[in-house]
């Protein structure tokens, strides 16, 4: 697997026709940098094409998770996709590309328990950065899982989602700082 800082890929210019960034760039410092190096690595023809989810998807898991760590007298962290989320995404890639076309998305993403949804819950920053030690992080999913249970029993947990797909083209070379967005 091969690993690289999203914001000085190690590519020649315009190596590629298209490039996708899925669901990352909300893990990106500056998504504004990450958005230049992919215009660079792009073609002049080529498409580059980003996802991510809303700042308000999941908002079922969101309620759960803020009240336990109230309860618990853990950290809130601000959520991480607010960095690049549906809301905020277009702006971010407007200086780095000419056309910027957004296709938002919703649906439901369907857990067949509330257990499934806790083992969705343990990967997410919100859980590891609310508590230093595994032992409150464990109390603080145990404390979700009942807010979870109260809320769907032990049945079909649904939680509603959604988010955008950015599909840019027209990356803006140096020196185009002079053309015009639409």
């Amino acid at each position: 697997m091969l690993q690289f800082d999203a914001t000085r890929l190690p590519f020649r210019s315009e190596s590629f026709g298209p490039a996708m960034a899925r669901h990352m760039l909300y893990h990106v410092r500056d998504p504004r940098l990450a958005a230049a190096e992919a215009a660079r690595v792009i073609s002049s023809d080529g498409l580059f094409v980003a996802t991510t989810n809303s700042s308000n998807s999941r908002p079922e898991l969101q309620h759960a998770h803020v009240k336990a760590v109230a309860d618990l007298g853990g950290r809130l962290v601000e959520r991480m996709s607010t960095n690049f989320d549906a809301e905020s995404g277009r702006s971010k890639l407007t200086g780095s590309f000419l056309g910027v076309h957004t296709e938002l998305w919703s649906g439901v993403l369907a857990f067949p328990t509330v257990d499934a949804v806790l083992d969705y819950y343990r990967s997410t920053a919100y859980y590891t950065m609310a508590f230093d030690s595994e032992e409150h992080r464990a109390r603080l999913a145990d404390r979700v899982a009942g807010i979870l249970r109260a809320q769907f029993g032990d049945g079909p947990a649904p939680l509603t989602v959604g988010g955008a797909v950015f599909m840019c083209r027209g990356p803006i070379r140096q020196g185009d700082s002079g053309r015009e967005h639409p």
